[in-house]
């Protein structure tokens, strides 16, 4: 992939959110990370954290 340059900052809405908190479903953040890091670490944590969440789920 190659490296993007940022070629101006512009201020964000009032409104925006800017926490850096995404919610989505397992697919989806899998589905991101792959198209943009390839097969990284972070597809790997995805899966151990869907496998605590069905677990989660099973135990409540």
């Amino acid at each position: 992939m190659a490296n993007k340059v940022i070629s101006e900052y512009t201020a964000l809405p009032d409104g925006f959110e800017t926490t850096g908190r995404v919610v989505m479903n397992f697919e989806t953040a899998r589905q991101m990370v792959a198209k943009l890091e390839g097969d990284s670490h972070r597809i790997k944590v995805l899966e151990w954290a869907e496998e605590a969440y069905h677990k989660f789920l099973k135990e409540n």
